[in-house]
């Protein structure tokens, strides 16, 4: 995901007050990107605006098996396979395009790459990465987290997309619950998440290579420990983030405090 300095819609942010929460329409409103609500709320509350398949994951689930689709997906197929040598790393080459895309937000061109990604390679873990950080951007806990999971069953790997993963799981089980320290989990579940979330980013750390990385690590584990309350290990978070002269997430030094003052 995009480093959670560089907008504060990005931090504690959207695990408060979340899109997918969203009681109904106002009158006269303008509808929000689909991956905010996910594609059966959008069209629930907007029927009258439509959702392009080729904007959602996996093209929505719709059959492309047959007609005009199934052949412009081979043709687009075979041609990759050959121009790069396997249909594999076409996948990997797209799923770079998509996440350029992401990182300038975007985000129906970074879909669209991914979905490329995912017709060349449906078992590569970074294509369903790739949609889970297109749905946490955009507040969807949801959906977000059930991309994430085919990412994690595939063997996603990798300090940056395990951080994304753990805080991931940590903020949509933070919207479940009401909010940062919102209590609304029970007690099992929210300790099985916190465990979750840690074993995963004790991996993430492992792999961590060059400075860039440990500190996009360090500001993930702060902001997904902080969600699942694990308050001392966010403070050991941020510590570490000042000791490497790193940047701290906007709002998680107050949330500490407000949570848990030392």
């Amino acid at each position: 995901m995009k480093r959670p300095t560089a907008r504060c819609a990005f931090a504690l942010l959207l695990l408060v007050a979340s899109c997918t929460s969203l009681g109904g329409r106002q009158a006269g409103e303008a509808p929000p990107p689909v991956w905010a609500l996910g594609a059966d709320r959008f069209v629930e509350l907007y029927p009258e605006v439509g959702v392009r398949t080729y904007d959602l994951p996996m093209y929505g689930g719709t059959d492309r098996s047959e007609g005009p689709i199934a052949a412009a997906d081979g043709s687009f197929v075979n041609g990759v396979a050959e121009e790069v040598g396997s249909r594999e790393r076409g996948a990997r080459i797209w799923v770079e395009r998509g996440f350029e895309h992401y990182l300038r937000d975007e985000y129906a061109l970074a879909v669209r790459r991914f979905n490329q990604a995912w017709l060349l390679d449906p078992e590569n873990p970074d294509v369903y990465h790739g949609f889970a950080v297109v749905y946490a951007d955009h507040a969807n806990g949801r959906d977000a987290l059930a991309q994430i999971e085919r990412a994690l069953a595939l063997g996603l790997a990798g300090p940056g997309p395990l951080a994304d993963a753990a805080y991931i799981i940590a903020m949509e089980a933070a919207q479940r619950a009401g909010g940062i320290g919102g209590g609304r989990l029970p007690a099992s579940e929210a300790v099985a998440v916190a465990e979750r979330t840690e074993a995963l980013l004790v991996r993430a750390r492992e792999a961590v290579e060059t400075p860039d990385q440990r500190e996009y690590v360090e500001q993930l584990g702060l902001l997904a420990r902080l969600a699942t309350g694990a308050y001392d290990g966010a403070w050991e978070s941020l510590d570490r983030l000042e000791e490497m002269g790193g940047s701290v997430p906007r709002g998680a030094r107050h949330d500490l405090e407000r949570l848990s003052p030392r």
